[in-house]
């Protein structure tokens, strides 16, 4: 339990992480201010090490990865999309929505078998 605790969080991690390196390369490409592509490029850096603790965490687990894998690329799907539209004033159409919440319905699926 433990272990699925620290995954968890950790997965988290790699999300928020994720989704400020977007936010800062684009803010960059908005106003190109140098700090904020050098910003985002050191967290890409930092989600490859997360994601280099994910792959260690799983590789002796059935489809441990798959799962982790589906959810860190919803989750930043989902957080993404939110700072566009909260920050940068993007929007998305009625079907690009739907897509979303198929999406997140997919990881619930999947997740059935590992809970």
């Amino acid at each position: 339990m433990k272990n699925h605790i620290s995954t968890i969080i950790l997965l988290l991690i790699l999300i928020s992480t994720e989704t400020a390196a977007q936010f800062f390369l684009e803010k960059y490409v908005h106003s190109p201010f140098w700090l904020s592509f050098v910003i985002g490029v050191i967290l890409y850096g930092i989600v490859a090490v997360l994601y280099t603790y994910i792959l260690h965490a799983f590789k002796h687990k059935s489809n441990g990865l798959t799962y982790s894998n589906i959810v860190w690329n919803t989750g930043t799907t989902v957080s993404v999309t939110l700072v566009g539209w909260a920050i940068f004033q993007q929007n998305l159409t009625k079907v690009q929505s739907l897509g979303i919440f198929v999406t997140i319905l997919g990881v619930m699926l999947v997740g059935q078998t590992y809970m």
